[in-house]
């Protein structure tokens, strides 16, 4: 268990649904596992001091004819984690840490001055049904992927537009596209570029091949939970998060070995290992603020993905559903 934040620089405490406390038992033996059992109502009791506090009051034989040991206390925390109660009732926002101030990645001018043109290719795919614009871009290799209410034209230009703005905030102009006839009604709308409509019944097969490759991490993740079925904000954000991470690092087929899709694209420096702390799907008890009521300070919550990168996570309320700012 350990304590990260948010985008919101709110603590979160981690819990792995995947190693469940019926497996933590298997390690221990019947009369250790009674220890850490008494030691937690007995911390109950004694109306929730501190694991620390409780530890000293244990090793200092503050509790007359008390058979709990440190080790019962230790064992608990390794077996259950922190006391739930304890998080909702005593969890205080911790000190931030000052951002800092992060340059975007210049792209290096070969880059620029060989490939100032870009083509992109362009399909919608559906994940549980829900609609995705899914874009790539040739030689650079940045992919794109746009949770859509459905297929409707306004909301494609849309979506359409400020993928164009990324790439010409750093220099790249778009000149050609390339889909099937779904996105016959782009044509007047990308003018002076060109719109390539493959044949009826063909798909590209360039934006194929890149909707095979994000589906199949998609499909990982989902087999990493132990859910059994997944919310729509869950699975929007497993999309976002596959197409994240194919970003992230320099592809064999682009137009760089060092930098990254993002990098090119957007300007974002290559992932800190510092910051990724959270796994998606794992349940966090999140602090959701300080009151003078009796009212619970932290949420049950699930992590969904990065949000920054200072560190900064989704998360999905378990209270309401909803996702959580960040």
């Amino acid at each position: 268990t350990n304590l990260t934040r948010n985008a919101t620089k709110q603590p979160v405490t981690e819990y792995s649904f995947l190693s469940t406390v019926q497996a933590n038992k298997t390690y221990f033996h019947r009369r250790e596992i009674e220890g850490a059992d008494t030691a937690r109502i007995l911390q109950q009791l004694i109306d929730w001091p501190s694991t620390q506090q409780f530890k000293e009051i244990v090793a200092g034989n503050q509790l007359r004819n008390c058979d709990t040991t440190v080790d019962d206390i230790n064992r608990a925390e390794a077996l259950y984690g922190p006391q739930l109660p304890m998080l909702k009732g005593k969890t205080v926002r911790k000190r931030t840490e000052h951002t800092k101030h992060r340059a975007r990645v210049p792209i290096p001018s070969p880059i620029l001055e060989q490939h100032p043109e870009v083509r992109l290719f362009m399909d919608y795919f559906f994940v549980n049904g829900r609609p995705f614009l899914h874009t790539l871009s040739d030689l650079i290799d940045f992919r794109t992927a746009q949770a859509c209410k459905g297929v409707g034209k306004t909301e494609c230009r849309n979506h359409l537009d400020e993928i164009i703005n990324k790439y010409e905030s750093r220099g790249f102009k778009i000149t050609n596209y390339h889909g099937d006839n779904g996105f016959t009604h782009l044509e007047n709308h990308i003018l002076p570029a060109t719109m390539h409509i493959c044949a009826a019944g063909e798909h590209v097969p360039e934006i194929e091949r890149s909707i095979r490759t994000t589906k199949e991490r998609v499909r990982c993740t989902v087999h990493s939970m132990p859910y059994r079925r997944l919310p729509t904000i869950m699975m929007k954000h497993i999309v976002l998060n596959a197409t994240y991470w194919l970003n992230a690092f320099a592809s064999k087929n682009g137009v760089s070995n060092t930098l990254s899709p993002s990098s090119i694209v957007l300007g974002t420096p290559r992932p800190d290992c510092r910051h990724l702390k959270l796994r998606t799907g794992v349940y966090v008890q999140l602090y959701v603020g300080t009151t003078n009521s009796t009212k619970a300070r932290t949420v049950g919550a699930v992590a969904l993905r990065k949000s920054n990168e200072s560190g900064g996570y989704y998360f999905m309320s378990l209270k309401t559903g909803r996702e959580l700012p960040g």
